[in-house]
C-alpha cells in the first residue's frame, strides 16, 4: 500500500498521468495511509531480512497495531481525569475497555478498525477539551494576542488530529463535525452564544482548523492530488455504498451486506457488548444529561463528544443503509465510548448511593462480574472475538453467529497430523493463492479455495477447513468425516470455531 502511494507520487513529480485507473476512488490501495506509513516504517527491518508478507513482518506490524491501540486507553484515561480530577476513574475506564472483548482481540491484529477506533477515540478527547479552551480562552471582551494565538494552536492542533483519524478510515471526517457540535453544545450551555465579540475568532478557529484537517488528508493521500476536492466527495460516497457484496451470519440468517436489515447493527452490538457494560452505558448516558446543567464546563464537553461517538455512525448506517458485514467489527470505534460512559456511570452511582453498606454491594457485584468476564477472556483465548452475551449461547452457535476464523490452529494440526512424505490437498473457504495463510503451513499441504472443489475427481482424498465466514456446502455425492475441531469452551456451551472435515 505504501508503494503504490510512492509509486503514484513518483507518477506525479514525472508527471505521468497516462494510467488514470490507478487513481480511482474505489482502489482500496491508496487508503488508510497514516497508520500503514507508521507500520511500514517499522518493519522495514524485518521486510528487508524476510520479505513483506511473511510471519515475522506480519508480527511486526501486529506490534504496531498494539502501540496504536494504546492511544484509546491513554486518550480514555485522560478523558475521564479531566472530568473526574480522579485517577481512580483513569484507571476505571482503561479497565473497562480491557476488559471489552471485541476490543481487546482487535487491538493484537486489526490493522484497520483498531488504529481507527484509537484515533476517533483521541479525536474525541481532544475535540472536547479543545472546545472547553476555546470558548474559555475567547469568551473575555478584551481577549489579548496572547489568548488568540493559543486559540489557534489548538484549533490547528485539532484540525491535525481529525486530518490523521480520516487517514486511517476516510470516514473520520465525521469528527470534524463532532467538533462543531461540541463548540456548539458548550456555547448554547454557558449563554456564550449571546456574546457578538466571539463568533468572528470562533470562525477563524473553526476555519482553521478545517483548512489544517483537509490538508493532512490531502497530503496522506497522494491519489487526492488531481482532484483534491471531487476526490474526497467522490470517497465518502464510494463507501457510504460500497459495491462488496459478502453475507455475514446473524441469529441463524446470513445476511447480504449490500441488503442488510435496520436490526443488523443493534443486534450484532448486543450479541457482543457484555450485558453489564450495556446496562451501565444505558444508565451513565441518562444520568449524564439528566445533570447537563450541573456537570463542570469539561464533563459537557467531553461526555458530548464521546456520545457523538457513541451513537451518530451507528444511526448513520442504519438510516443510509450502509453497506454492512463482518458484525460489529466495523463499529469497533464504540466501544471506547461505552467504557467512557460504564465507567462514568459507576463513579456516579458510587457517589450517589446513600450508605457505605449499599456502595460495598454495588463494588461487590461489579467485582464479580468482571471477574466473570475476565475468566471467559482466559476460557476462549485468542478468540475473545467470539464472544458473545449469555442469553445467546446455546450449543449450535456456528449455525447461528459469525464466529472467528480460527484457520490458523486448524492449519497447525493439518502440519501435525498429515504425511510429509506426499502432498496433501486442503481447502478453504475464501482462500486466495495470494494469501498470507500460505507462511503457516508446511510445504506439503497444497491450499486451494473451496471454489476449486468442482474440479476434483470423486475418488480423491482431501481436507476442507470449515468456518462460517461465508455459506459453505460440500456438494452432492461426498462423503465427509469431522477429524477435528478448533473449539474453546464459553460456558455453558463449547465454541466450534472452525473444523477440519476429511472428505472423498
Amino acid at each position: 500500500m505504501i508503494r503504490d502511494n510512492i509509486n503514484l507520487v513518483h507518477d506525479y513529480l514525472h508527471r505521468d498521468f497516462a494510467n488514470p485507473a490507478r487513481k480511482i476512488v474505489g482502489d482500496l490501495s491508496y487508503y488508510g495511509t497514516f497508520f500503514n506509513l507508521i507500520a511500514y516504517i517499522i518493519q522495514i527491518p524485518s521486510i528487508e531480512k524476510y520479505g513483506l508478507l511473511t510471519p515475522q513482518s506480519l508480527l511486526a506490524k501486529q506490534y504496531v497495531v498494539f502501540l496504536f491501540s494504546l492511544i484509546a486507553y491513554l486518550s480514555l484515561y485522560a478523558a475521564l481525569f479531566s472530568t473526574t480530577k480522579s485517577k481512580f476513574s483513569g484507571v476505571l475506564v482503561v479497565a473497562t475497555l480491557a476488559l471489552q472483548p471485541l476490543f481487546f482481540s482487535s487491538a493484537f491484529y486489526n490493522s484497520k478498525e483498531a488504529p481507527f477506533a484509537s484515533l476517533f477515540t483521541l479525536s474525541s478527547t481532544t475535540c472536547g477539551y479543545i472546545a472547553c479552551e476555546l470558548v474559555m480562552l475567547l469568551s473575555t471582551v478584551q481577549t489579548d494576542s496572547n489568548a488568540i494565538k493559543r486559540a489557534y494552536r489548538l484549533s490547528a492542533l485539532q484540525g491535525g488530529i481529525i486530518g490523521l483519524c480520516a487517514s486511517v478510515r476516510i470516514g473520520g471526517v465525521i469528527t470534524l463535525f463532532f467538533f462543531y457540535a461540541v463548540l456548539a453544545v458548550i456555547l448554547f450551555l454557558t449563554d456564550k452564544y449571546k456574546a457578538k465579540h466571539l463568533w468572528l475568532n470562533i470562525v477563524k478557529c473553526c476555519s482553521l482548523t478545517l483548512a489544517v484537517a483537509f490538508l493532512t488528508i490531502w497530503v496522506l493521500h497522494p491519489v487526492s492530488y488531481l482532484r483534491p476536492l471531487g476526490w474526497i466527495v467522490e470517497t465518502l460516497h464510494y463507501f457510504a455504498h460500497h459495491p462488496l457484496d459478502v453475507m455475514t451470519l446473524t441469529d441463524g440468517e446470513w445476511i447480504r451486506s449490500l441488503a442488510t436489515p435496520w436490526y443488523y447493527v443493534p443486534k450484532w452490538i448486543f450479541a457482543q457488548t457484555p450485558i453489564m457494560m450495556q446496562m451501565l452505558t444505558v444508565t451513565g448516558g441518562y444520568i449524564f444529561f439528566r445533570s447537563i446543567r450541573q456537570n463542570n464546563l469539561m464533563t459537557n464537553a467531553i461526555g458530548t463528544a464521546f456520545f457523538l461517538q457513541l451513537i451518530v455512525i451507528p444511526i448513520f448506517a442504519v438510516a443510509a443503509h450502509m453497506n454492512l458485514c463482518g458484525g460489529m467489527g466495523k463499529f469497533l470505534f464504540i466501544c471506547p465510548a461505552i467504557a467512557f460512559f460504564s465507567s462514568l456511570s459507576l463513579i456516579r452511582l458510587l457517589n450517589f448511593v446513600p450508605s457505605n453498606h449499599l456502595a460495598q454491594c454495588l463494588m461487590a457485584l461489579i467485582v464479580c462480574g468482571t471477574g466473570k468476564l475476565a475468566y471467559e477472556f482466559v476460557q476462549i483465548h485468542p478468540y475473545q472475538g467470539s464472544y458473545f452475551v449469555e442469553p445467546l449461547r446455546v450449543d449450535n452457535m456456528q449455525e447461528r453467529w459469525r464466529l472467528g476464523r480460527g484457520t490458523k490452529e486448524a492449519l497447525q494440526w493439518l502440519n501435525e497430523n498429515t504425511p510429509d512424505d506426499q502432498s496433501t490437498l486442503v481447502f478453504l473457504s475464501g482462500y486466495k493463492e495470494d494469501g498470507v495463510i500460505d507462511d503457516y503451513k508446511k510445504k506439503q499441504l497444497n491450499m486451494l479455495g473451496t471454489n476449486a472443489l468442482r474440479t476434483i475427481g470423486q475418488s480423491a482424498a482431501y481436507y476442507i477447513i470449515v468456518n462460517n465466514s461465508e455459506p459453505f456446502t460440500a456438494g452432492p455425492g461426498t462423503h465427509c468425516t469431522t477429524v477435528h475441531s478448533v473449539e474453546r469452551k464459553l460456558a455453558p456451551i463449547t465454541l466450534k470455531i472452525a473444523s477440519i472435515w476429511h472428505c472423498n
